[in-house]
């Protein structure tokens, strides 16, 4: 029977121990290297899939002009968002003003709103 002391084995297992470890951080930046190229080529795949060359079938393209030719205006809606603005600006304009120094827009800038020189 072979006799190993307890100092050979120590020193043993320190070196398994050093190998396997510096094993263990080389293996992990392969890994993330690996993953991160992965995650790469699939992107660049979606992109070219996705973006650069979209198949449709000559069915799906007719619909999608049939549907995107479609235009729906409703007169009614057009005319209330219409009043929401011109109540809105008749809001602004007979806002009163107050004798507040305003630290934005200073004496000097001739007491005029901003919204007064589009006028």
């Amino acid at each position: 029977m072979i006799k190993i002391s307890k100092k050979e084995i120590s020193s043993l297992a320190f070196k398994a121990k050093n190998y396997f470890g510096k094993l263990a951080d080389i293996s992990a930046r392969w890994l993330y290297l690996v993953l991160l190229l992965g995650a790469a080529v699939y992107c660049c795949f979606i992109w070219y899939k996705f973006v650069y060359r979209p198949e449709w079938s000559e069915e799906r393209k007719r619909e999608y002009i049939k549907n995107q030719s479609s235009f729906f205006f409703s007169e009614r809606d057009y005319r209330n968002a219409l009043n929401i603005l011109k109540t809105r600006k008749e809001n602004y304009e007979n806002y009163p003003s107050s004798k507040v120094r305003d630290i934005f827009y200073p004496d000097s800038f001739n007491e005029q709103r901003p919204m007064d020189n589009d006028q």
